[in-house]
């Protein structure tokens, strides 16, 4: 997994859910679509992180 992964993730929840979350969640969920590619049940993230201290990072990934 890549810093791009963990950030279009977290664009993807923002523009999806409404929810403004950190790469670290974004990462998070980015693993868990993963391996829910490949597993059946269910799982609980945490989101453990905002994007307020992202706001600049996150810039470069808006064009997607």
């Amino acid at each position: 997994m890549s810093d791009d992964d963990a950030f279009r993730a977290g664009i993807k929840v923002a523009r999806t859910d409404g929810a403004m979350v950190g790469p670290t969640t974004g990462a998070v969920l980015h693993a868990a679509i993963e391996m829910g590619a490949k597993n059946n049940g269910r799982a609980v993230l945490i989101s453990a992180d905002s994007a307020t201290k992202y706001i600049s990072a996150y810039a470069k990934y808006l064009d997607d």
